[in-house]
């Protein structure tokens, strides 16, 4: 309970767009879900995969920096959404990793930059 006017005036904003935020959170978890289980149903994504695979409808069309955002926000979704299904936002969030980790990967190999990541990695490692 509010102890002054301006407490409430202060706190109620606050309210406001925490709850706003959650129907966002929500709301997009209700559009990624079934967007990677379309991927990962797809032919290109069964067995090992293929560099098809990152690249399938209805993934196609997004690039690395939304898919690292989407990550972002999936991460601050579940922290802030502490009534919801937490694994679903974790799970949203792995998925688009694994989207990102396999164009990197097929980037390397493509382009045959695959040593020099692993002359890096073990400058890293060591």
């Amino acid at each position: 309970m509010p102890n002054t006017v301006a407490d409430s005036i202060i706190r109620f904003p606050r309210a406001v767009s925490e709850q706003a935020t959650i129907m966002q959170c929500r709301a997009k978890l209700n559009t990624w879900v079934p967007v990677f289980k379309a991927v990962y149903d797809s032919p290109e994504c069964q067995g090992d995969g293929t560099v098809a695979c990152p690249f399938s409808a209805p993934i196609k069309d997004y690039t690395v920096g939304q898919l690292v955002t989407s990550v972002e926000e999936f991460d601050g979704c579940a922290k802030t959404d502490t009534e919801g299904d937490r694994y679903k936002y974790q799970r949203v969030a792995s998925r688009a990793q694994n989207i990102i980790v396999m164009r990197t990967a097929y980037f390397l190999k493509e382009t045959n930059q695959s040593a020099a990541f692993a002359e890096w990695e073990s400058k890293h490692t060591k």
